[in-house]
């Protein structure tokens, strides 16, 4: 192995299919799974860290977890003021619609429920 890779080259799947048909679709399927993979990994040490997250920590909590800089995600990264809260926030709100569209009940064969398959519990106040 060539260890002289950088960290970006090192998180690259490779799949080798026989047209370019299927390997668009390949493609589509593998970057759901990186992306789903890296929100459940952000959500497991979240809870790691604490043991219950409410509604409204949620969100917060798995992009600490998930430790990326807007450079990553925003268009136009900003490093203080209005620019920078506005990328967090939109950022925070993204993670906060895909945990919960993740989370919803459901069967799905590749990437299950993880309340279904007892890996979690919500629990509902009232």
């Amino acid at each position: 192995m060539n260890s002289k890779l950088s960290p970006q080259d090192a998180t690259k799947v490779l799949s080798f299919t026989d047209n370019r048909q299927d390997a668009s679709l390949q493609a589509g399927h593998f970057n759901d799974f990186v992306q789903t993979s890296f929100l459940r990994g952000g959500l497991n040490q979240a809870l790691r860290e604490k043991q219950t997250l409410t509604h409204s920590e949620l969100a917060q909590a798995v992009v600490k977890q998930m430790g990326i800089t807007q450079d990553h995600y925003a268009k136009q990264p900003a490093e203080y003021g209005a620019g920078k809260k506005r990328n967090e926030r939109a950022f925070r709100d993204l993670i906060e619609y895909r945990l919960y569209e993740d989370l919803r009940r459901g069967w799905r064969i590749m990437q299950p429920n993880l309340e279904q398959c007892g890996l979690l519990s919500i629990v509902y106040e009232g």
